[in-house]
């Protein structure tokens, strides 16, 4: 009769080592889910926020701007009449010769602010990710850049709003895996012209 039971010793023991790594890859599986989505929300609400304070201080820009090109626009005047010289005509000249050569000087000062736009804004960028992720270890905000800014109309740009493209290079870390995922987030600010 002895020899028919059977013995249970370590059963436990061998189902344990069955279920405990799917567990534990369950787990970290989602945790990285987790990280993922976190980081996702935080670049999302990092370009959004850095859009909105570019946007907030665009109206005064402008209003600056104008300001400035009154003055000069008055400088010139008066210096056209005490010099007897035609600077108009001058600037209209050189105009008709830069185009008449092929060479879109505005396009090429707008492409020059919007890389200038993109280096002074990734700093900000990557203090709002910080803010956002809350300082974990997990996030390394130096992975996080400004891959594109399209700036409006008020700034020399096309259009009424501001975009801001960022990116962030996840690292996606787990056993038998090593890849990196790239987020990708825009961010599109309508600019307030005071009227």
């Amino acid at each position: 009769m002895k020899r028919l039971i059977r013995k249970s010793d370590g059963s436990i023991t061998l189902e344990a080592a069955m279920v405990v790594p799917f567990f534990m890859f369950f787990i970290l599986f989602l945790t990285i889910l987790i990280r993922l989505a976190v980081a996702d929300m935080a670049l999302y609400k990092a370009a959004a926020e850095t859009s909105e304070i570019v946007v907030a201080y665009a109206y005064p820009a402008e209003t600056v701007k104008e300001g400035i090109s009154g003055y000069m626009n008055n400088k010139i005047k008066n210096i056209e009449k005490e010099k007897d010289i035609d600077i108009e005509g001058a600037t209209k000249w050189a105009k008709e010769s830069l185009d008449f050569f092929g060479v879109d000087v505005k396009g090429a000062i707008e492409n020059f602010i919007e890389s200038l736009t993109a280096d002074v804004l990734t700093p900000v960028v990557r203090g709002k990710f910080e803010q956002a992720t809350g300082n974990w270890n997990f996030f390394n905000p130096d992975k996080l850049k400004v891959n594109n800014v399209e700036i409006p109309s008020l700034a020399g740009g096309k259009g009424e709003f501001l975009e801001i493209n960022v990116q962030y290079e996840f690292d996606l870390k787990i056993p038998f895996v090593d890849k990196t995922l790239i987020l990708e987030k825009t961010s599109y600010e309508r600019i307030w012209n005071g009227s």
